[in-house]
């Protein structure tokens, strides 16, 4: 997990845990209470990004309910932008589980898991 100015701005998997700050700590004990069951909604300042549209994604994604889910292309007409871009968005997501990205599905069904460590693993 990465913070910059005492807001998280990515979560990789591939970290060695070894930086600590409040923030990074409050992180860290949220998702170990998400993967037990005991946290359905994150309380971390998050760096949403600073082009209006990732912005505006990334908050479309945390305002999906726990236990919720939407299909692309309604994220999409909602957004204002087509089902493809909802899809890039998503697979670029820097912030995995705490912005909740696996909300979203294709038509079809799941899609992909682009981040690194992700279900073609």
């Amino acid at each position: 997990m990465w913070e910059n100015d005492g807001q998280i701005t990515r979560l990789d998997w591939d970290g060695d845990g070894t930086d600590r700050s409040p923030i990074l700590d409050a992180g860290v004990t949220q998702l170990e209470a998400y993967f037990a069951g005991d946290l359905t909604v994150f309380s971390l300042p998050l760096k949403l990004g600073t082009p209006p549209f990732q912005a505006q994604f990334l908050q479309a994604l945390i305002d999906i309910p726990f236990g919720k889910t939407k299909i692309y292309g309604d994220l999409a007409k909602e957004l204002k932008v087509s089902a493809q871009a909802i899809e890039q968005a998503c697979g670029a997501e820097p912030i995995p589980v705490i912005v909740p990205c696996y909300r979203v599905f294709g038509s079809n069904g799941l899609g992909g898991f682009f981040s690194a460590g992700g279900v073609e693993s």
